[in-house]
């Protein structure tokens, strides 16, 4: 998503939490390495471009339409249970993309990761 601001561009993405971590679980390497390739596109665009802001937002399960795509049984059951017991409100990401977006035009919130606590202990 791209927006112009004052004379700026705006970009989020939202990689999620996985690219910030080594896969936790095995047949997810792939996934965690296109998460880790958004991060590097967002840095590259903040050093080559003048102007623009970039923001990663990461963050860890949130209460979304459920994930019936495919992928291996046992790493997606794995995924279910760990939602269950770990969704964030979805209001919460919304809420820290508002706060990026609305900083002024001469700040660039790089990055905002977030997580739920009990997620430590998961």
């Amino acid at each position: 998503m791209q927006a112009r601001v004052r004379g700026s561009v705006r970009g989020l993405d939202l990689p999620g939490i996985q690219g910030n971590t080594a896969p936790a679980r095995r047949n997810s390497a792939v996934y965690s390495a296109a998460k880790f390739a958004v991060r590097a596109l967002a840095e590259g665009l903040r050093k080559e471009q003048q102007d623009i802001r970039v923001t990663l937002i990461s963050s860890s399960f949130t209460e979304s339409e459920p994930n019936t795509l495919g992928g291996d049984p046992d790493t997606m059951a794995w995924v279910r249970t760990l939602a269950d017991k770990l969704n964030m409100p979805a209001a919460t990401v919304a809420e820290a993309i508002a706060h990026a977006v609305e900083q002024p035009a001469s700040i660039d919130v790089s990055e905002i990761v977030i997580r739920p606590v009990a997620e430590a202990a998961a």
